[in-house]
């Protein structure tokens, strides 16, 4: 992979990046977590006695127990389910963007975030000094934040002279 040199609009998109890959690990745990905790409010939906033909399920408490309990467990559903979805996103915009790495930069990020490494491990297992590793996951973060953003996160003028050639890679 040559150097990346793009830049991006803005330090902001470095920033969001950096806290998705972050959050990566801790998505991966909730989102196991979260699943589970739905399999189990799920029996407990089922565990509720019976409603009869006659009786509504309103949007807000009714004074009966039973579908006070029912309107709480949907409503606590509703929360999980959203929860597994924005963790989904998360987990996938994350993979989909490392797995079009290659080389260290993969590495870089994989180990470094991915799997929590320190920057001392990466030094000893990668071979390189820790100021070039830092530099290759500036380039890695950089790359990264383009394929969860788009090229909309790029410095335009510069992106363009890039894909021109006129930049050094």
């Amino acid at each position: 992979m040559a150097r990346l040199t793009t830049k991006l609009k803005d330090e902001s998109y470095i920033d969001a990046t950096k806290r998705l890959l972050k959050g990566y690990r801790a998505a991966k745990i909730s989102l196991s977590g979260r699943k589970k905790e739905l399999e189990n409010l799920a029996e407990d939906l089922v565990s509720l006695p019976a409603l009869s033909c006659g009786d509504k399920v309103q949007t807000s408490l009714s004074g009966n127990p039973t579908e006070d309990d029912a309107l709480e467990l949907i409503e606590k559903k509703k929360e999980i389910e959203s929860g597994i979805r924005r963790d989904e996103i998360l987990i996938e915009r994350v993979e989909r963007a490392v797995s079009n790495l290659s080389g260290i930069y993969k590495d870089i990020i994989t180990m470094r975030y991915i799997k929590g490494y320190s920057w001392r491990y990466l030094v000893d297992k990668m071979n390189y000094s820790e100021r070039r590793l830092r530099d290759k996951n500036d380039e890695a973060i950089k790359a990264v934040a383009i394929g969860i953003y788009g090229y909309g996160a790029c410095d335009e003028d510069n992106l363009i002279s890039l894909l021109m050639g006129e930049i050094e890679a």
